[in-house]
C-alpha cells in the first residue's frame, strides 16, 4: 500500500561518464537567489511584474511556500515575495489563465491533494487561491495547454497515490470545470506532459509511471477526448518524461529519466507518434530532472539533467541528429540537486541555469543560478570600423585552427582554455592563418582576433 509521504529516490548506484574530452565549464559561480526556503520542490521563471524580464517562482515543502523574487533586469533577485501557503507545497508554474494579458500562479500541494491559481493584477500583487481539483491524490506534477483547441489554457495532472493521469477544462476566464480522466491505471502517476506527438496539430498527452515503469502517449481528437494509451516504453522507475525534436526532422521526440537503471533515454518519433528503439543519451548518478534547451546556442536541443547524489548538474551536447557524445559538467558541488530550469535572467539573450541545492547544516536551503557565457557558436562577427569579417575554421576542431579574413590587414589573435588561460597567441598578415591545437585538451576555448570574438570547440 502505497503511503503519503513525498517521493525521494533511493541511490542503487550510478557513474557518470564523460566522453574522452573532459568537459570545462562555460557558465559562471553559482549565484544565490534566496536561502529562505526548506526543502524546494520546484522552481520556474516568467515575468511575473510586467517589466520585460525574468521573475523567479518556488515551492518549497516543509515551509509550505508559493513564493516569487523580484529579478532587476540583469539577474540580481529581491527579497522573497510570499504568495501563498499550503499543505506540503510541491510543484510551481506560471501561465495566463484569465485571458487579461499576464501571468498569474498555478501551485499544487502534495499533501491537500490540490492544484490552485493566484490571479495577478500585472505588476505582481496575487489574489486569493482559486482551486482547480481537489481530487488529485498525491499530486506529483501539472502541465498547461490548450486540450480542447478553443484558445485558453487548460491544466494537466499526475497524481501518485490514485494513479490518475487528469485534465481540467479552463472556461477562459480561469473557470475550471470538474476532473475529467484520461487515465486512472497508471500505477504511480510521476509526470505528465503535452505536445503533438503525431503530427495532427493538436496536442497529445504523455506521462510517465514510477511503479508500473511505464511511458505512455494518449492521442487527442483535437477536442479533449483521449484515446486509450499507446505505451512507448517500459523504463525501470521512470521518474520524469518531456518532448522535444532531437535529431532535427521537425517531429516530437520522447526523452526519459530511468531512477534505477541511471540512464537517461530517448525515443525517436517517426512523425505520426510510432517510437523507436530506445537510444542512450547519457549515464547519470540518481538523476532526477531533466530540460531540454540549446545551451550551446548551436541550433539543437541539448539536455541538461541535475544528479541528486552525485551532487552534479550535467550538460548532454546535441551534435544535430540525435547523438550525445559531448558532456559538459556544469556543476559538481551542489548538494542534493533535485531540478533544472533553464531561463535567460540576465537579458542577454542565452539561456542560464535555475536550480536549487539543499543545506545539510541548517533548515534553510538555496535557490541559485548560473550565468551562461557562451557566445554564439560559429557566428562570425563584424568590426564596424574597419569592416573587416574574420571567419575561424573548422569549429569543432582537433588538429588545428583556420582563421580566415576579407583583406590581408595585420592582425592579432589570442586564444584562451575556459578557464581563462592564455593557450596561444599570434599575429599574420596574409587571407589565411592556420595554427596547430592538436596538442590541447579537449574542451570549451575562446578565440579573440582584433577584438572579435568566437568560441572554439576542440574535441
Amino acid at each position: 500500500m502505497k503511503k503519503k509521504l513525498l517521493f525521494m529516490g533511493v541511490l542503487i548506484g550510478g557513474l557518470l561518464l564523460t566522453s574522452s574530452a573532459e568537459a570545462q565549464t562555460a557558465f559562471g559561480e553559482e549565484r544565490l537567489i534566496t536561502a529562505n526556503v526548506e526543502y524546494p520542490r520546484s522552481v520556474y521563471a516568467t515575468d511575473l511584474d510586467g517589466d520585460g524580464d525574468k521573475d523567479v517562482l518556488s515551492a518549497s515543502y516543509f515551509d509550505d511556500k508559493v513564493a516569487w523574487y523580484e529579478n532587476d533586469g540583469v539577474g540580481n533577485f529581491g527579497e522573497q515575495q510570499v504568495i501563498a501557503n499550503g499543505d506540503g507545497s510541491n510543484f510551481v508554474g506560471a501561465a495566463d489563465l484569465d485571458g487579461d494579458g499576464d501571468k498569474d500562479v498555478l501551485s499544487a500541494f502534495y499533501l491537500d491533494d490540490k492544484i490552485v491559481w493566484y490571479e495577478n493584477d500585472g505588476v505582481g500583487n496575487f489574489g486569493e487561491q482559486r482551486i482547480i481539483t481537489m481530487e488529485a491524490d498525491g499530486i506529483r506534477t501539472f502541465y498547461v495547454s490548450d486540450l480542447d483547441g478553443d484558445g485558453d489554457k487548460d491544466v494537466l495532472s499526475a497524481s501518485y497515490l490514485d494513479d490518475k493521469i487528469a485534465w481540467y477544462e479552463n472556461d477562459g476566464i480561469g473557470n475550471f470545470g470538474e476532473q475529467r480522466i484520461i487515465s486512472s491505471t497508471t500505477n504511480g502517476a510521476q509526470q505528465v506532459y503535452a505536445t503533438d506527438l503525431d503530427g495532427d496539430g493538436d496536442k497529445d498527452v504523455l506521462s510517465a509511471s514510477y511503479l508500473d515503469d511505464k511511458i505512455v502517449w494518449y492521442e487527442n481528437d483535437g477536442v479533449g477526448n483521449f484515446s486509450l494509451p499507446y505505451i512507448i516504453s517500459v523504463v525501470d522507475r521512470v521518474i520524469d518524461v518531456a518532448a522535444t525534436d532531437l535529431d532535427g526532422d521537425g517531429d516530437r521526440d520522447v526523452l526519459c529519466i530511468s531512477n534505477r537503471d541511471d540512464r537517461i533515454y530517448w525515443y525517436k518519433n517517426n512523425g505520426n507518434g510510432g517510437f523507436g528503439n530506445q537510444r542512450l543519451v547519457g549515464f547519470s548518478a540518481e538523476s532526477q530532472d531533466i530540460d531540454v534547451v540549446d545551451l550551446d546556442n548551436d541550433g539543437d536541443m541539448d539536455v541538461l539533467s541535475s544528479f541528486e547524489f552525485d551532487n552534479k548538474i550535467v550538460l548532454f551536447a546535441n551534435d544535430g541528429s540525435g547523438n550525445f557524445e559531448y558532456q559538459q559538467i556544469i556543476e559538481n558541488a551542489i548538494m542534493f540537486s533535485q531540478l533544472v530550469h533553464t531561463a535567460d535572467l540576465d537579458n542577454d539573450g542565452d539561456m542560464d541555469i535555475l536550480s536549487f541545492s539543499l543545506n545539510n547544516t541548517s533548515n534553510n536551503d538555496n535557490i541559485v543560478w548560473y550565468e551562461n557565457l557562451l557566445p554564439p557558436i560559429g557566428i562570425n562577427t563584424v568590426n564596424s570600423s574597419s569592416m573587416t569579417v574574420f571567419y575561424c575554421y573548422p569549429n569543432p576542431t582537433n588538429t588545428h585552427l583556420s582563421i580566415q579574413q576579407a583583406t590581408n590587414e595585420p592582425a592579432f589573435y589570442t586564444l584562451y582554455n575556459a578557464v581563462g588561460q592564455l593557450v596561444a597567441t599570434g599575429t599574420f598578415s596574409g587571407a589565411t592563418h592556420t595554427f596547430s591545437v592538436a596538442h590541447l585538451p579537449s574542451g570549451w576555448y575562446y578565440l579573440e582576433v582584433n577584438g572579435e570574438h568566437f568560441n572554439i570547440i576542440k574535441e
